[in-house]
């Protein structure tokens, strides 16, 4: 197997093309219907970004057998969780509720984006 096809490999196992199109989906709501969630969106793309530097690597450790890879995985799921958590925080927050003119103090927001970081840190670390 080439490296190509291994970065190809280890993205389609992650579902990798799904998840950055959902968050380019979620960047485009934001952009029509809640531009003050853009500093929000921002730290999903950095975690979207993390996460995208990290796949060829994870790949090259997995085409050259090394023990480091279930680790790495490991990171990428993390990274991945964290991106999702945050990008539903935005959907749901940013965009669903304010429609339906429910409003959620900021505290209670972070605590729950908090807590569901938290809830995938123990999950994926299990």
């Amino acid at each position: 197997m080439t490296f190509w096809g291994a970065i190809a490999s280890e993205a389609g196992e992650q579902r990798t093309l799904w998840f950055v199109l959902g968050v380019l989906l979620v960047a485009v709501l934001v952009r029509v219907a809640a531009e003050e969630e853009r500093g929000r969106l921002k730290r999903a793309f950095i975690l979207l970004g993390l996460y995208l530097l990290l796949l060829p690597v994870a790949a090259h450790l997995r085409l050259i057998g090394h023990s480091a890879y279930p680790e790495l995985r490991l990171t990428l799921l993390l990274f991945e969780a964290l991106t999702l958590i945050a990008a539903a925080a935005i959907l749901f927050f940013g965009l669903l509720l304010p429609r339906a003119r429910f409003v959620v103090p900021q505290i209670l927001r972070d605590v729950l984006v908090a807590g569901a970081a938290v809830v995938a840190f123990f999950l994926i670390a299990s």
